[in-house]
């Protein structure tokens, strides 16, 4: 959705603090229109790139085996992919972000 927004003017307000996290293959929301073109548009936006085979999906819970057959598009990475440590690597960065920015834990 990212194309909806082409210049700076649609964020005339200051924007509250905003962390953008982005997956490097992600197909679906690709980063360069999404991503890092609203990290483009929105003034002191923290931006961190998800690099690897990280795709748009990784974002989700793991699924058990069941679903993991049922549906592949969704629960499996590639297998350099680890999904759990995506997971912690982001609830780290949205705690840190949480604590710079908000005076806050994200614990």
């Amino acid at each position: 959705l990212g194309q909806a927004f082409p210049s700076p003017p649609h964020f005339a307000l200051p924007p509250p603090p905003v962390l953008i996290i982005g997956a490097e293959i992600d197909h679906l929301a690709p980063v360069k229109t999404n991503a890092a073109h609203y990290h483009q548009l929105i003034p002191d936006s923290d931006y961190v790139l998800l690099r690897g085979k990280v795709g748009h999906f990784v974002f989700l819970n793991e699924a058990n085996d069941d679903m993991r057959r049922r549906l592949p598009d969704l629960f499996v990475d590639d297998p350099s992919c680890a999904r759990q440590a995506i997971h912690e690597q982001v609830i780290q960065l949205a705690g840190d972000f949480m604590r710079t920015h908000l005076g806050t834990s994200a614990d």
